[in-house]
């Protein structure tokens, strides 16, 4: 008998979350080279009597405000448009986590829920890393790795998909 079908769909999980960021990376480091600076950010509070909200850009590697204020939507716009800003969240990339595949008998809504648990940041990478029967180094090494902590990785996705298949030693 193979491997509990949930086993092998976490570890699938895990590498395409490896994969993920490193792709996400990669996109990042590209438009970083032609001279964007990756911003996060939007609105911040609830609407006020006049229709406006508080909102403000942050530096998506260091988290620096670099702009805010509370003149809603038009204040943004005006704020994004004066930076060579390009928001994280329109930066196109194919995510490996959308297009796994199942074990036979381990399909549905319980998969949805074991991808959502192994990406929520509050999952303990211990708890992961027991599901997963790997060192809590390398779950730890793989959700961290989009955190901004390192220079981005060239040969991630691949390294760990060598640790995975036994092809290299941790």
């Amino acid at each position: 008998m193979g491997e509990f079908p949930v086993k092998t769909y976490a570890v699938k999980v895990l590498a395409a979350i490896g994969a993920d960021i490193a792709a996400l990376e990669a996109e990042m480091a590209r438009l970083e080279s032609e001279g964007y600076r990756i911003v996060d950010g939007g609105q911040t509070g609830d609407y006020d009597d006049r229709s406006f909200c508080t909102w403000e850009i942050t530096d998506c590697r260091t988290g620096a405000i670099l702009a805010s204020g509370s003149d809603g939507y038009k204040g943004y716009k005006a704020a994004s448009d004066k930076g060579n800003y390009y928001h994280v969240d329109h930066i196109d990339h194919v995510t490996g986590t959308g297009q796994l595949e199942c074990e036979e008998g381990f399909a549905g809504k319980l998969t949805n829920a074991l991808l959502e648990w192994m990406e929520d940041p509050n999952t303990s990478d211990e708890a992961i890393a027991e599901l997963v029967g790997q060192p809590v180094e390398v779950v730890y090494r793989t959700r961290r790795s989009g955190a901004y902590e390192r220079p981005p990785a060239t040969d991630f996705a691949d390294r760990f998909v060598e640790l995975f298949t036994n092809k290299a030693q941790p």
